[in-house]
This record gives C-alpha cells, structure tokens and sequence, in this order.
C-alpha cells in the first residue's frame, strides 16, 4: 500500500497478534513442551553453536548461585555474558542427559525472541558443560522489586507486559515454561524484564532441591496441577501463574508469603480457593486482571492476547508517552504525550492545522491542539490527531509497547473520524481518514487484518475524491488482488490517480499500457 507520500506503508508489529491462543486440539496430547529429542544423540548434539569463550574472564564481584558466573571481556569489560556450569559428571549416560538437551534446544529455538534472555551458546571445560546466555545486570525480579522498593505502575505494567508477550511467543511456539514466578523473570540493562530458566536446574538437580524451592513454586501453582498430581500441565495452568505473579508485582511481596506450611499453602490454593486480596493503591483494572487469570474453573481464565490488551491499558493511564516507528524524526522536537494540556490548547483547530503546515510550524503545539479537541470529540481532529501517531510526527519511538499502543490508537482515530464523517465531500479530511484507517486493515495496524474491509475504506476514499486511494483501490480491482479481477474499473481509478500525478499510478498505467 501506497500513502501521500509515496512511500510503502510500514507494518507496526503488534506482539498480541503473532498468535491465536492454542487451539482447542492443542490442549490435548501436542502441548507437550516440545518434541521429544532423539536419545541416540550425545553431548556432541550440544556443540551446533559453541561459545568462543577466548578473550573472556571470570568477573568475582558478581556470582549468581552455586552455578551462574559473570564473564567479561577482556577487550571491553562492557561486554558480559552469564555462564552457567552443568557438571557433565553427574549425568553419565544419555538418559539423564536428555533434560539438559531438551532445554538447551529450547533455548536455542527461543533466541531470537525479545522477551526471553537470549542463548549465545555452549562450551565444556573440566567435564563441565557451561551454557552462555545474555547476562541480566538487574538480577531477577523478585530481587529488583527487594532493592527498588515502591516501583510505579508504569514500570509495573511493562514488567508485566514484557512477560506476557514473552509467553506469548512461547505458547505461539507450543513451548510451555512450568515454572513462571520472580525468581525465573530476569531485568536486563535496559530493565526488560525476560523469562529465563527453562527447566535447567529441575534436570539435573530436582532430587537436590529442598523444601523452600518447593513451597516457593507452589505459591504459583494453579489449583487443578495441586489438587491432582497427573494433571497435565497446560496453556491454562501457566495463565495461572501469570496471574499470581502479576499479584506480586503489584504488592512487591510473594503470594502467600507468611505461609510456609506446605500442606497449609496446599489447602488455601487448592481446597478453600483462597486469593490474595490487595492494597488499596492497587488500579481496579488491575485487580480485574488478576481475578479473570485466577479463575478456579480452568477454562474460564482470560487468554493471553486479552490480558496483554488490558495490561497495555493501565500501562497507558500511568506512562501516556507515544511513539510509532524507528524512522529518524530528530528534527521534530518535544515528546508527545496523550494527556491534553492542564488549560485550553494556544491554537484553535483551524491555526492548529494552519501551524502544521507551516515549513518551520511548531508540530507539538499543532498536536497539543489535535489531541485536545479529538478527544472532546471534533471527527476532523481525530483524524490529525491520528496522523500524528501513524505517522510519527513528533518523536521517535521509546519501546515496541509505546509502538504497539501508537498504532491502536492511531487506528481507532481514523475509523472515528472515517465513520463520523462519511458523507461525500462533506469533511475535508474524510476521505484521508478513510484510506489511513483502510491501511491500518490491510496491514493490521492497531487492529486485526481483514482485507476485505480496508478495500471497502479504499472504495469509499476514492469515492470521496483521494487519489491515493484512487490509487490503491484502482490497482487491487486491476490485478485482483483478495478481490475478484474487474479490469475496467481498476483501469478508471488508475486513470483518475494517473491524471492526479499520483507516481505509482502513472508508473503502473505505463507498463501495463494504460492510456490516461
């Protein structure tokens, strides 16, 4: 898709929508955690991607348990990695090896995805095998929260949003963690909170583990797992878990934590369904987002892509700062923010769109103006007040939540502005509300693909007189592209665009010998 500026439009990536929840037929015998390895392999199997750990040392001021060491450059002491040691030893033949090999292929299907700590490799030394992975300067979450007393919402709720989008890949990816608590969120430099530790340690040291270690993982425990031990663990048990844990983000404090009676902790989980209730500063979306995931009856718990939806909506009341995509904006100056001005906006509507188009105009006053009257409900608004989010106009983008949140809004705008309006040559901005918002749908930007619905925002464009439009809808009846092939009219509207010097339109009418 073509916009105003002839430019291709850019495709927002919207994490929540990489998967549909499992299907239902995945709840049965395919939602292992992932295929089974072959147990013909041997250690050698571990070694397709060795870590050069030459030119690294061992960094004393910071050891993570009995097994997890710092190492740093020795050229650059910036760079550090976490290296994990697994005594070959202990695992002599392959059987008792194959945990370790199952997670280590875990980690190296996962390492391209940004919310899980990312796997660089393996090297053996000493009969031990050490694992690499991304080294988390913020140490793991429950300990961030210990030394970072009273976080504020906005960082609670992208922790949050970080770890859901995690397990979203994860379960896209029919992988399940089984253990989603604090102790297994690491916070990196740039405090992205990422899921770590898949099972490792529960592979060569579960017959170790004392009786701490397990109370701690029964706090997250969904009833159905406790109450009955073959249970199968599934998609529903790890919302489960997402759930208490958001429960412990909010009060900075284990669930649970003055109990340390097993058969106590079992009965207040499992028999009497007992939840922790919250304090009284905790947001009411919030509390609401807990008790969907916490449901007793399994099937009833909120999906992923639900809950990632409504964490970004407590993540935009406390952190409404914006952005859309990485293009280089540094001429634009200021940061846009979705909370109108504590007084009336400087500029009325019509200098607000006059200031816009100045060559030097000030483009955060002209947005102050926008989002002002967009959100006292002025279509006309709506749709600048969208322009400036799909479009960047103000700043570059902080994170891929701020982005995501960008094209959601953005997205609504114009369908606003679009669907207010929609009265031929009625609204100047009308038919360009009405092609942004039919490529938000093609494109599924801020709202889910459908074709079939952006060609009618296409059609009612250039209808309304947008040559990008004319464009654009010309060309999908011209080739039959998700519509069936009508050559006559695809040839019209390209003619139309063409006569409006609309470039691709005259480049496509040359080629395919369309006269305009």
């Amino acid at each position: 898709m073509v916009d105003e500026n002839g430019q291709i439009s850019r495709k927002i990536p919207l994490i929540a929508q990489l998967t549909e929840e499992f299907n239902e037929q995945l709840l049965n015998d395919k939602m292992d955690i992932i295929r089974p390895l072959q147990t013909t392999k041997t250690l050698d199997s571990l070694k397709d991607e060795i870590f050069e750990i030459n030119g690294y040392k061992i960094t004393l001021d910071e050891i993570r348990g009995q097994h997890i060491q710092k190492w740093s450059k020795i050229l650059d002491p910036n760079k550090v990695i976490a290296v994990k040691e697994v005594n070959i030893n202990m695992h002599p033949d392959i059987l008792s090896m194959e945990p370790i090999k199952k997670q280590i292929e875990i980690l190296k299907m996962l390492q391209s995805l940004p919310q899980v700590i990312k796997f660089y490799g393996t090297f053996t030394h000493n009969s031990k095998l050490h694992i690499v992975t991304e080294w988390a300067h913020n140490d793991n979450l429950r300990n961030y929260y210990t030394k970072n007393l009273h976080l504020g919402w906005d960082k609670k709720s992208e922790f949050s949003i970080d770890i859901c989008r995690g397990l979203i890949y994860l379960h896209s990816m029919h992988i399940l963690h089984h253990d989603i608590r604090s102790a297994n969120i690491l916070i990196t430099l740039d405090r992205t909170a990422k899921i770590a530790n898949f099972g490792i340690s529960r592979g060569f040291s579960e017959a170790t583990r004392n009786l701490d270690e397990t109370i701690d993982t029964i706090r997250y425990m969904a009833p159905e797992k406790l109450k009955t031990k073959n249970y199968k663990y599934d998609n529903f048990c790890e919302i489960f878990s997402f759930g208490m844990l958001l429960w412990e983000i909010a009060e900075e404090k284990m669930p649970y934590e003055k109990e340390n009676n097993l058969k106590k902790l079992y009965e207040i989980i499992s028999v009497k369904k007992i939840r922790e209730g919250f304090s009284s500063d905790v947001p009411s979306e919030w509390k609401t987002i807990f008790k969907e995931t916490t449901r007793s009856n399994p099937r009833n718990r909120s999906k992923l892509s639900r809950i990632v939806e409504d964490l970004l909506k407590v993540y935009e009341t406390f952190h409404p700062r914006l952005n859309l995509n990485d293009r280089d904006t540094s001429e634009y100056e200021g940061r846009l923010t979705l909370d109108p001005p504590p007084s009336d906006p400087e500029l009325s509507l019509e200098d607000a769109i006059k200031e816009h188009h100045k060559e030097n105009g000030d483009k955060t006053k002209s947005w102050k103006s926008f989002i002002k009257f967009a959100n006292s409900g002025n279509p006309e608004a709506k749709y600048w007040a969208g322009l400036y989010l799909y479009h960047d106009i103000c700043n570059k983008p902080i994170d891929e939540t701020e982005r995501c949140f960008r094209a959601r809004r953005a997205a609504a705008f114009f369908k606003e502005s679009a669907d207010e309006c929609d009265m031929p040559n009625t609204q100047s901005h009308v038919d360009k509300a009405q092609l942004h918002f039919a490529y938000c749908l093609w494109n599924g930007q801020g709202v889910d693909k459908n074709h079939t619905k952006a060609v009618e925002y296409f059609k009612k464009a250039a209808q309304n007189g947008n040559p990008y439009a004319m464009y654009n809808y010309g060309m999908i009846l011209f080739k039959g592209v998700d519509v069936p092939a009508d050559q006559a009219q695809g040839k019209m509207y390209l003619r139309l665009a063409a006569g409006r010097k609309v470039q691709k339109a005259i480049d496509l009418c040359n080629a395919e010998s369309i006269s305009y």
